[in-house]
Order: C-alpha cells, then structure tokens, then sequence
C-alpha cells in the first residue's frame, strides 16, 4: 500500500520528467504526461512487490512456529502434534457468575489455574441502551409486583420490590454517570499431556469454579473453535472473527464494581492473622511476614523445604522451631540425619529449647527395635467416644518393609515375591509368637505383680517385643525345613544381609538350628550336639537388635522437642537408620496423639533429608504409610530436601510435595527450573528466577493464602544455634 509521503515523491519525481520533457517540444507534454503515469504506475508496483516480500517472511515465520498436525474430531477436547508429542486442550465459558463477587476471591482460584489459559471478552454496553434494558426491565418488574399483589404473595411481593429498587437505584447512577454496564464473557481453555490428566484436572478445575460459585460448560462438538478463540491471533477484522466464534457463549450483565473483581491482583503483603515474623517481605521495603502452621486458610500443617546447603535452609527451619515452640508451645520430633561438627545438624537448637537427643551410633549404647509396637486409641467422630486397639495387621507389612531395607543396597534390585513373603511370614509369625493379636491390645502387655507404698499390686508391663536376632533364629530354622531350592537361595540371601546388623548369635546353622551361649559354645568346641558345626555371627551394626533403650518418660509431657539423632550412622547404612527412626517415631510419639482435633497436641514431625531413602520401593512405601498416620494423628510434617529435583523421579515422592499446604523454597540451580514448575502451584517464571538467583536467607514463601518473597533475618541469641554455614560463622566470630 503506497503512503501518503510516498505519493508526493513520485509526484516530484514526475514534475522533473515533465519539465525536462517540455524544453524538448510542445509534443512532448503528452508524452510527459504518459511519464507521470508510467513513474506513478512504476512507483506502485514497487511498493505492492516490497509489501509481498515481508508478507512472505511473515508466512515464514508463522509456518515455523505452527504445529504438524491437530486433530478436531474428538468432541470432548482439541488435540495438537507438534515435534512428535501430542498436547490436548479443553475449553469451557462460564454459564453461572456469583450474586456477588468479592475482589481477588472470587476468580483468583481459577485465573491462577495451573496450564490453564484465561480470556475475558468485555463489551461496554452505551449508556442510552443500558437504560432502555433497565426501562423494560423495570416494566416488567412492575407488572410481576401487581400479580403477585393479586395472589397475596407477600413473600414474593417482596423480593420483587427488593429487585425493582436495586434496578432503579442502578438506572439512577447510569444516568448521573457514575457507573457503567458492561457485556462480559469468560473462556478457559486447559492443556495437558494426556486424556487421562486432562480429566482429572478438568475436574479439579470445576470444583474450584463451584466453591467460587461459578458454574462452567464446556464447548462440547466445538472445542476448535474454543481453541482459537481463548489465543491471541493477529488477524484484520478481529472482532468480526470473535464475534462469528462467540455465538452460543454466555454473556453477563456487569457494572463496573463488579467488573473490578475480575482483576486478580493480589496483595504483596503475606501476613497469618495468627503467624509469628519470621522475616521481610523482599517486594514491600522489609514490611514483616508472619507464617502460622495453623493458618484457617490451611487443610493440615504439612511444610516442604527445599534448598541447596549453605544458603539458610536449616537457619529457618530452626527459627520457625523456637519461635513456634516458645510462643505457641508447638511440639517438635526431628530425625536428624545430617552431622555438624560431630553432632546432629539440629542438636543446638535441641539443647537451646530443653529439649532430649536420642542418638544412635557406634558410640552409644542406645538401640532402636524395628520390631516397635504400640497400642493405639480410635476416635469415633459420631459417637464422640474413644477405644483401643491394636493394628497388628497393617503393622506386619511396615516391619517386613524395614528388614526388606536392610538386606537391600541403594542400587540393588527390588526384591522377588518370594522373598517377601518370606519375610512377612516370619515377622507375622514372632508377633503371634508372643501372643499379639488384632484389635486385642490387652496381648501387648504381660500382668506383673509389683509392691508399691508397701502393697501388692498387679500391673500391666509391656512384652519383651521380637528382635532380628529372632528373625535371623527363625530364617536359620526355617531354611534347615525348607525343600525348595528358590526358597533356600532367599533364605541364604536373607541369612548374609541380616549377619552384619544382629549383635551376637552362636548357632547351628547347617544342621539343627539350636542356639548356643558363647561359654556352651567354648566348652563343645564349636561342636552342635547333631553334630554340625556352631556359627558365631557378630553384627557391626548392631544397633538395632534388642529392646528399644529409650526411656520411658521420652514423650512431650517432659520435652519440647525430641531428635532422633542418626547422623553418625555411616552413610551406606543411613536410609536404613533412617527407615527404624522413623518408625519409632510414629509408635511412640506420633501414634500417641489424639484423632481427636479438639484434643491433639500440637506436634510436628521433621524428617530432615528424606530424599535419601527415596532410591528403595520398600522405604518409599513406609514413608508414605508415614504421611497418612501423621496426618491421621493430627500432626504435622516437615519434608525438608535441598533439592526439589529429588521429588521428581518417584510418584510416591511427589504426592508429598502436593500435599504440603506451604512450601518455603531457597536457592536452587538452573537444571532445577523445570522442577519447580511442575511440582509447585501458583509459582510463575519471576519466581523461580528469583528462587534460582537467591541469595543466602532468601527464600519463596508459597501458601494457599498467597506467596512472598522472604528474607529472613537471624536475632544474636539465634545465631548461636541456627547457623549452619562455617564459613559465615567465622566471619560474624571475626566481627
């Protein structure tokens, strides 16, 4: 298309033509003229062959950045190929708004929906047509009043007359010009990698509309023309091209305050009504940020923390430990598993709060049983009533899956069906050895006699529980009576992993199973009464074999805090340790907790690195067991990892991440960005970028009540307990 300046130009260009032209002859204004014409005609064309090229490069560009393929049979949804991966997109309008809506509420929810595109059509509607509507609606009001005057409905005499005032009052501030009425349609379009995840999200994005009280349809037999209407085509004559497209989609009536709830600008301020200031708000000038685990806005108390080591990660968590445990009288059990100057990671904050280590090591005499049982009381939520029981049944699995992990190696494969029968055979077999029984908690326990103040009286003491070194007995027998050679080849693998962890065994292995003292061994010399030699196994880890040495007033009534400490274990034994700590943790203090809210204590669980054990089926089916009990006990749990990365590789791993209802995540790397996106809600690129260039003490705060960009601030009294960074502590000891 010629521009206006480009005419003039040829028009010059043809005057020059014409005048050089008439100094030859008067005939030759004729043929200056043909010139004019053929320059302007020449000048045109130019211009029309430039337009096409950039037109070309334009269909270039777009035919590069077009899918291979799409697909828009399928009623239910619109599929596209590109690059050899299929993507399938649902589309839906809203049907049903709200009576009122309420700013940021009403369509945050929605609008932030993850892989979720969002397009809101808005027509102004002219003030005069807006008060002819309202003219007619108002006469049809009136004549509803009259009839429902002749009825003697009053009830509904009125909600009319509520009806006609609110439209007159409208009409009123249409006509003084201080509101507007608009014409509003909303699409949404999801997309995601699979049918089967397209419906499960589609559901999950309805019940979020419905709890705004919005109502959605999707475009059934026109998901296409859905498509290409919620994206941002650069077309000529765009608005016949949406208007053609937007037949069939619910329009709504708005003025402009109710337009003005569409917007979902959200506060930059985080603030819990009842959070304790852990730090400054990074985007506010350091406005304070107050975090509260028991948040209204939260469904259980569950917090992920992921971070790389050294940028403030253990810092935080130990302050939101002595700011929540001084002020709110928060309980903490922590399994600490990374070692600090020879000590548990999180020993300081331990000794700063009153609180008891519990450590297991080469150095301590303590032993964890994996065989731990406890009773436990049911809460009848209907009835209000409590009752004990014994879950012996749910337990037999959990233990077998600990001994499972301690004849496993991180890479090794996972164990045949075999095998695991085997070992729930055995360890269902030494609970009702000593007389254990579903539901029957009463059999955990042996009637005593004991003289208290000077009488007699009969008490009820727990039973000696079944130790390895019984299984290891009882694998031993059972391999002597086995005839099938897969069971023995299971059996001799079992024999060689459980010998470096039971403490001391002298036995007949190879003939008839007896079990020898050391001295009887001595004085037979090494000879079975069969006539088999006499093994002696003796465990260099062996701190799990016998009676749970813990005392028996460990529990929250004496201390604030408890740490199972296992950071000395060594690291090849680690998730093993960590599989045992864990159970001991939930028989006896998390099971201990009421399934009564009203009732609970306030405990929180904080499994430190729990990716570690991830790499075994075994533990990840116990830690997810663990999940549900802390849950179910009303108690919360702090997954804590120093990269998100390690929750990516296993499904069970993720559920954890999505079930945290607040994340606090610092520093990460670059090859962390995908991660990220994909395990974390309501997160864009702007805050993984600044996850990804944090500095030390920085961190993302992410609740379902908002996020925040935090940093946190350590008090003097804190540093002396939550600095984990050398380096960073030698500086302040300097200063």
């Amino acid at each position: 298309m010629l521009k206006k300046g480009d005419v003039t130009k040829v028009k010059e260009k043809a005057v020059k033509i014409s005048k050089k032209t008439a100094k030859s002859s008067v005939k030759g204004v004729g043929e200056a003229k043909l010139n004019i014409k053929r320059a302007a005609k020449n000048a045109v064309k130019s211009k029309k062959t430039s337009a096409v090229k950039k037109r070309v490069s334009v269909f270039d560009i777009r035919d590069f950045l077009a899918p291979d393929g799409a697909n828009p049979r399928n009623t239910n949804h619109f599929e596209l190929v590109d690059n050899g991966k299929e993507f399938f997109y649902r589309s839906f309008y809203v049907s049903q708004l709200p009576k009122r809506g309420k700013f940021v509420d009403t369509f945050e929810t929605l609008f932030s929906f993850k892989n979720c595109n969002t397009t809101i059509y808005i027509n102004p509607v002219s003030i005069n047509e807006a008060i002819s509507s309202l003219d007619n609606d108002l006469t049809t009001i009136e004549a509803e009043i009259i009839t429902a005057d002749e009825k003697r409905d009053t009830n509904r005499r009125r909600k009319l007359g509520n009806k006609y005032s609110e439209a007159e009052f409208f009409q009123t501030m249409l006509e003084g010009r201080d509101n507007k009425l608009f014409e509003v349609a909303f699409l949404f379009t999801l997309m995601e990698t699979s049918v089967e995840e397209l419906d499960r999200r589609t559901s999950e994005f309805v019940y979020k509309a419905k709890d705004s009280g919005i109502e959605i349809i999707s475009f059934y037999a026109n998901q296409e023309m859905a498509f290409k209407l919620n994206k941002p085509f650069n077309i000529k004559g765009v608005s016949d091209f949406t208007s053609n497209l937007l037949i069939g989609v619910k329009w709504h009536p708005m003025d402009l305050y109710s337009l003005s709830t569409i917007f979902a600008h959200t506060s930059s301020e985080f603030y819990h009504e009842n959070g304790l200031v852990f730090g400054r708000n990074i985007l506010t000038g350091g406005h304070p940020v107050a975090f509260d685990i028991y948040d209204k806005s939260h469904k259980n108390q569950n917090v992920f923390f992921a971070g790389a080591s050294g940028y403030g990660k253990s810092s935080t968590i130990k302050k939101l430990m002595r700011l929540f445990g001084t002020i709110k009288d928060q309980k903490f059990v922590i399994l600490d598993v990374e070692n600090v100057k020879g000590r548990g990671e999180y020993s300081d904050i331990v000794d700063a709060q009153g609180g008891y280590i519990f450590e297991i090591s080469s150095n301590s005499n303590n032993i964890l049983n994996p065989f731990e049982i406890s009773e436990e009381e049911v809460y009848n939520v209907e009835t209000d009533t409590y009752r004990r029981t014994l879950k012996l049944i749910e337990k037999v699995p959990y233990t077998s899956n600990i001994i499972l992990s301690l004849i496993s190696t991180d890479r090794g494969k996972e164990h045949s069906n075999i095998m695991n029968r085997i070992v729930n055979d055995t360890v269902l077999h030494l609970f009702r050895g000593i007389g254990l029984r579903e539901n029957e908690p009463d059999t955990l326990y042996d009637q005593k006699n004991e003289v208290v103040d000077g009488k007699l009286i009969n008490v009820k003491v727990k039973k000696t529980l079944p130790t390895l070194s019984d299984f290891f007995v009882e694998i031993v027998k059972r391999k002597i009576d086995n005839n099938e050679p897969l069971y023995h080849t299971e059996y001799l693998n079992l024999i060689a992993g459980l010998s470096n962890y039971v403490k001391e065994i002298h036995i007949c292995e190879d003939g008839c199973g007896c079990v020898y003292s050391e001295e009887l061994k001595a004085e037979r010399n090494g000879v079975c009464e069969c006539g088999s030699k006499i093994h002696s196994v003796y465990g260099a880890f062996s701190f799990f074999d016998g009676q749970t040495t813990s005392d028996e007033e460990l529990n929250f009534d004496n201390y604030p805090i408890i740490s199972i400490d296992v950071s000395s274990v060594p690291l090849e034994y680690l998730p093993k340790a960590m599989m045992i700590g864990i159970n001991f943790i939930l028989e006896t203090l998390i099971k201990k907790n009421s399934e009564n809210p009203q009732k609970a204590k306030r405990i929180t669980f904080v499994n430190d690195e729990q990716h570690k054990a991830f790499r075994r089926q075994e533990n990840r089916d116990n830690i997810i067991e663990a999940v549900r009990i802390v849950r179910k006990r009303n108690a919360g749990l702090w997954s804590i990892t120093q990269s998100i990365n390690d929750y990516t590789l296993y499904e069970e791993a993720k559920v954890i991440v999505t079930q945290s209802d607040a994340a606090f995540v610092l520093k990460h790397k670059n090859a962390d960005f995908e991660s990220l996106k994909k395990l974390l809600d309501n997160v864009n690129e702007s805050d993984i970028n600044f996850v990804i260039n944090a500095n030390q003490g920085e961190l993302l705060l992410i609740d379902p009540s908002g996020k925040a960009r935090v940093k946190v601030d350590l008090l003097p009294i804190e540093m002396n307990f939550a600095n984990t960074n050398l380096d960073l502590e030698k500086e302040i000891r300097r200063a």
